[in-house]
C-alpha cells in the first residue's frame, strides 16, 4: 500500500527530510522531533503559562495534570511549514483529537500559530509575536523578580535619589560659601 504524502515515523526523520519537505506530525509530548526545531513556539511540557508581554496578564496556564491538546504551526528548516499536533497529560490522545477537531471547526477564523484544547474550550494564540510569550515552570522573568523584591528595589532607588539630593545640597552649600568669602 502506498500513501501520498509519505508517512514517516518521527524517529526516522532526518535533516534532509526537515529541509526539503513540509511536515505534518501527530506526535507524543516527549517525542524527539520537538528537539529538532529551533523556532518551535511551545515546547510540550507539563508546566507552562502563556503571558501577554505588554500587560503581564496570564492568558493561559497549565501547572497541574490537566490534559490538553496542542497544535503548532511554524516554519522549520529551509522555511518549510511545520504543523505538529500532540496531547499532554493523562488523556493526551483524546485532547489531540479535540484540537484537531477545533482546527477543522475554526479554520476560517484562526489567527494564531498555537492552539490549545482542554476538556472545555479551545484557545488560539500568536506566540511568535513579541506581545505574547511562554514561560515554563521554574523559569523566572524580570517581573517575577521585581514582584518578589520590589520593596528592596524601591527602597534602594529612594536611598540613591535621597543621597544624590543630599550630595547636591552639600556641594551647593560649599560652593555658596566659597563665593561669599571672596
Amino acid at each position: 500500500m502506498y500513501f501520498y504524502p509519505n508517512v514517516i515515523y518521527s524517529d526516522l526523520v532526518d535533516e534532509r527530510t526537515l529541509r526539503n519537505f513540509n511536515i505534518v506530525g501527530v506526535v507524543d509530548q516527549d517525542d524527539k522531533l520537538f528537539e529538532k526545531f529551533d523556532k518551535i513556539p511551545l515546547k510540550p511540557k507539563q508546566g507552562f503559562r502563556i503571558i501577554s508581554a505588554g500587560t503581564t496578564r496570564v492568558l493561559y496556564a497549565l501547572w497541574d495534570t490537566t490534559s490538553i491538546g496542542v497544535v503548532q504551526i511554524f516554519y522549520g528548516y529551509g522555511d518549510n511549514p511545520v504543523v505538529l499536533i500532540n496531547g499532554i497529560g493523562t488523556r493526551a490522545d483524546e485532547r489531540a483529537l479535540d484540537i484537531a477537531k477545533a482546527v477543522e471547526k475554526n479554520y476560517d477564523v484562526i489567527s494564531g500559530n498555537v492552539g490549545i484544547a482542554d476538556y472545555e474550550k479551545e484557545y488560539f494564540f500568536r506566540i511568535e509575536s513579541r506581545l505574547v510569550k511562554v514561560q515554563y515552570a521554574g523559569e523566572k522573568t524580570f517581573i517575577d523578580y521585581f514582584n518578589q523584591y520590589k520593596v528592596f528595589i524601591i527602597g534602594l532607588v529612594w536611598f540613591i535619589v535621597l543621597a544624590f539630593f543630599v550630595y547636591i545640597f552639600i556641594r551647593g552649600k560649599q560652593h555658596a560659601k566659597k563665593v561669599t568669602e571672596r
